[in-house]
Order: structure tokens, then sequence, then C-alpha cells
């Protein structure tokens, strides 16, 4: 009886569920993350990135060539009636709010530097998709299931004591 219910508990085991909150250590390094959604353009003068964030698009500026942040840059996006200059906020990125970006879909994201100027099509990304976890209601069926098991055989295994003492 008594490996039948370790049989039965390891079988229903759930894995460890990861949470935030704890750190261990000095504190971290400096590390790239990966942002999506993004459209990736280059020219042979220069590389951009346009990260789509909830408030803003964030547009990072490299040099082809060196991989060099571009700062001192003039970013805007442009429509055809509308044009909107992005904010520097240093090492070669820039911030242009989505609420002022001109609606449509044939957008202009034009760069200008000290001796130089490119233009590219530009396509807003969509939305990032929520990646909020739903939570660990996946377990409580299976919990639900292996709890009712471990009573009744607790309950099996208490009668079948009571029978062999009577």
């Amino acid at each position: 009886m008594t490996r039948l219910m370790l049989v039965l508990m390891m079988a229903l085991a759930l894995p460890a569920q990861a949470h935030e909150g704890h750190e261990h250590g000095g504190p971290a390094e400096a590390v790239a993350t990966v942002l999506e959604p993004r459209v990736a353009l280059h020219s042979e003068r220069v590389e951009v990135v346009v990260v789509r964030d909830a408030e803003a698009l964030l547009i990072y500026a490299d040099d082809y060539a060196s991989n060099a942040p571009l700062e001192h840059l003039a970013v805007a996006v442009a429509a055809a009636d509308r044009r909107v200059e992005a904010q520097a906020l240093g090492e070669g990125v820039y911030r242009l709010p989505l609420d002022l970006l001109p609606a449509g879909d044939a957008l202009q994201l034009q760069l200008r530097g000290q001796d130089w100027q490119e233009s590219f099509a530009l396509s807003l990304p969509p939305p990032a998709a929520d990646e909020t976890p739903a939570g660990h209601s996946f377990a409580w069926p299976w919990l639900a299931a292996a709890l009712a098991v471990l009573l009744a055989l607790v309950g099996v295994g208490f009668v079948r004591r009571r029978r062999r003492r009577a």
C-alpha cells in the first residue's frame, strides 16, 4: 500500500513553477534583450531597427559597416501631409510617440546626418501580443485529481486497518 501511494504521488507530481522576485549573487551585468515586434531596414550606409512598444516607436540607428551607433541624426516619420520628428535618447536610439504618428500605411522613415540623407518606406510593426502568463490555473485540475486520488487511497487504507483489527 505504501509503495502504491509513493508511486502515485511521484506520477502525479507537478513540475515546480518559476517565479520572479529572487535575486542571487551580485548585480546583473547589462544584457541585450530581444524586443519584439520589430522591423529591420538597411542601406549601404545605415542599418535601422524599428521596435514598437505600447506607447512609442523606438528607432535604433547604426552605421552599416562598423555597427557603431549613429548619434546626432535628424530622424522623422513622414506621411503625405505630416512629418513628426523623433526625440534622441542617446547612443543611436530615437523615440517617436505613437499618438503623434500620421495615420495611414504610406509612411517614410527619414534619417539625415551631417552630409547624407536616407529614406525608407516604413510599415508600422504590429502591436506586441500580450505575453502575460495565464496564471497557474492549468495545474488546478491535476492538483484536484491528485488530491482526490490520494484521499481515496488514505480512506481505503484506513478501512483495511480497521477490518484487520476487528
